[in-house]
């Protein structure tokens, strides 16, 4: 791990943390020490996952609040302190951006703007 920055004691941020992806980045953070914040509209994700019902560990620093990305409010609140963001969160089936170009749009790119601003406020 020479040149890695070690993660133990970075407070993070991810978006998406109810998804498969993001609940296995929160795992993945926790192990290595970090104090993490997951946040998911619950859309797609899974409240099991996204509340960290796997995550048993004494000493374990993680806490799940459940908002859209888009509450630009919430978002930069969350951020506060936190020195990475990971942005899973998205609308990612194809068949529905198909569908629903303006929720996708509203969800994927608006959302994504809305993390970048929170994370800069922040």
């Amino acid at each position: 791990m020479s040149g890695q920055k070690s993660l133990n004691g970075m407070r993070v941020a991810v978006t998406g943390a109810a998804g498969f992806i993001g609940s296995n980045l929160v795992d993945r953070l926790i192990d290595g020490g970090c104090s993490v914040v997951g946040v998911d509209n619950l859309s797609t994700g899974n409240k099991e996952r996204g509340e960290g019902k796997r995550f048993s560990g004494i000493g374990m620093d993680y806490r799940f609040e459940v908002f859209d990305v888009n509450d630009l409010d919430s978002m930069t609140r969350v951020f506060q302190g936190c020195e990475t963001v990971f942005h899973l969160a998205a609308l990612a089936r194809v068949s529905f951006s198909i569908a629903h170009p303006l929720e996708a749009n509203h969800a994927n790119i608006d959302g994504t703007l809305s993390v970048l601003e929170a994370a800069r406020r922040a």
